[in-house]
């Protein structure tokens, strides 16, 4: 699994890897959501309202994993790439190392 300078910048969930440079872009939770059969009875305007109350701008997924360490920390540790498996610290793991 690579290992990237621990350093790296803010990351952008959203963006694309540093490492490999494809996106982590998984899509709008609203064409998700709208595919599965369970929210055919929602009017577009209810199914927008209720991710806008359950999720959190920019309506979108990410592609990029977080993973947890229970040993160090509560919370996400690092992130890795899906498609490189590269590994980025979290800015919780920066500030403990």
């Amino acid at each position: 699994m690579k290992k990237t300078n621990e350093q790296t910048q803010k990351l952008d969930h959203y963006g694309n890897c540093p490492v490999c440079g494809k996106s982590w872009d998984g899509g709008e939770i609203f064409d998700t959501m709208r595919s599965y059969d369970a929210y055919d009875n929602l009017s577009d305007f209810e199914l927008y309202e209720m991710i806008r109350k359950c999720y959190s701008p920019p309506y979108k997924w990410s592609r990029l994993l977080a993973m947890e360490d229970p040993e160090k920390y509560d919370g996400v540790w690092e992130y890795h790439c899906p498609d490189c498996g590269a590994v980025f610290p979290s800015e919780v793991k920066k500030l403990k190392s």
